[in-house]
């Protein structure tokens, strides 16, 4: 009983990713790629541990 109960909401809600990955295609939508910005300076701890 549990398993075609966990099968029939794993497909929903691969549905529901699909269309939405779908739409945000679609409209443009943009995540970016979400990195860290560099600023070029080190802190002491990493210095201490650096050495």
């Amino acid at each position: 009983m549990v398993l075609p109960l966990q099968q029939f909401v794993y497909r929903q809600l691969m549905y529901l990713v699909l269309i939405q990955s779908v739409v945000t295609a679609l409209t443009g939508g943009r995540l970016g790629w979400q990195k860290l910005r560099r600023t070029g300076n080190l802190d002491a701890t990493a210095r201490r541990a650096a050495a």
